[in-house]
């Protein structure tokens, strides 16, 4: 089987960062022989959701110092342009359209590459229902900048009014993976899909588990064996004394992605020895992490579907590269093709076959 495999080759020594990941087993060795007591419960987990943050500005990246940062255009624009901004927006809310353009223009001559005032300009003619001028303007945003969430949502709705499906779908997905939280991508994302003959697999990481520290022991309270596995390797990390420390790394990798990859790695070796006999619908979480380790986008799971649901803006500041690899990512986990006759488009829209034509990249 080509996840076991796969699984088996990042338990190899070199294969991460030249240092294993610990296994279950090895755990469970660890934590026999250890002078901390771990007490195991299986019941039902009173999970707490997660709270989560939507980006409410257009953001841009920049360089300073060897590193890239993230701004918004508002923190940098002049006092003028802060003006033309909000009498733009003032026009566009009286619809009076040219007016509106005409201070955006204004403000691009000051600041030719502000992608957020090309986005109002075409948002100018999608509300006059002059669509491929919109559409020629959102283009304009996505080109000087290219995680302008805004306009790739934009660009999605008027491309599903015009049932260009796919290349919605593709528009869609961007603005998905930059702004994961928003209410309005999600909504626009789900419909497209539809109309692309797929469903879209709603789940957020919530891992079905509880540590709890006593004066004596480590309690890890749990729902199902592969979260038992999961809870025994977090509980290893956040109470054996040193055992991060063996865990060394690169400066340039952080050693919470090797954690998160053991745990998760433990979780999905239980979850594959078990998913015949009990329902994959109550591992939505390990089941996307098998699949992430089979084409080996476990980088892209983590960032995505943990450090992402809290922090958005991490997906701002990827490489062209990695957001093309995580929007890769999210095709894989979170879609399905549906039976024909739910589809509202006929046409060959397998998430697989969709990577492989590499839609998401030029």
């Amino acid at each position: 089987m080509k996840v076991l495999q796969s699984i088996l080759w990042l338990c190899l020594p070199g294969a991460l960062l030249s240092q294993s990941l610990n296994t279950p087993t090895e755990l469970k060795s660890l934590v026999r022989n250890s002078s901390i007591e771990y007490a195991y419960t299986a019941q039902k987990v009173n999970h707490v959701k997660a709270e989560t943050v939507s980006i409410t500005k257009t953001l841009f990246q920049r360089e300073a110092e060897g590193e890239v940062l993230l701004s918004s255009y508002e923190e940098i624009e002049s006092k003028n342009l802060k003006n033309l901004r909000t009498k733009a927006i003032t026009a566009l809310q009286k619809k009076d359209y040219g007016k509106a353009r005409k201070y955006l223009k204004s403000g691009l001559e000051s600041m030719p590459d502000n992608s957020s005032f090309m986005t109002l300009i075409g948002q100018s003619y999608r509300q006059q229902g002059q669509n491929d001028e919109a559409l020629s303007w959102y283009d304009k945003a996505t080109l000087n900048n290219r995680i302008d969430y805004e306009a790739y949502l934009e660009t999605a709705q008027i491309l599903m009014e015009k049932q260009e499906y796919e290349t919605a779908l593709k528009a869609a997905l961007f603005a998905k993976a930059l702004n994961r939280n928003d209410i309005e991508v999600h909504k626009t994302l789900v419909k497209i899909a539809l109309f692309n003959g797929m469903s879209y697999n709603e789940w957020a990481f919530e891992p079905k588990v509880e540590i709890k520290n006593t004066s004596d022991k480590v309690q890890i309270i749990y729902e199902g064996d592969p979260w038992k596995a999961y809870g025994m390797s977090e509980a290893v990390w956040d109470h054996e004394p040193d055992y991060a420390a063996t865990k060394k790394t690169k400066k340039s990798h952080k050693l919470d992605m090797i954690r998160y990859k053991e745990s998760l790695l433990n979780g999905v070796i239980a979850y594959e020895l078990m998913k015949y006999s009990d329902p994959k619908i109550n591992y939505p979480e390990l089941e996307a992490f098998s699949m992430a380790i089979g084409e080996g986008l476990t980088d892209e799971y983590i960032n995505y579907e943990i450090i992402a649901l809290k922090n958005p803006k991490l997906i701002s500041a990827m490489s062209e590269e990695e957001l093309d690899k995580t929007i890769q990512y999210i095709l894989l986990a979170h879609f399905d093709k549906l039976p024909e006759k739910y589809a509202l488009k006929d046409v060959d829209t397998n998430p697989q076959t969709i990577i492989n034509k590499e839609i998401i990249s030029e």
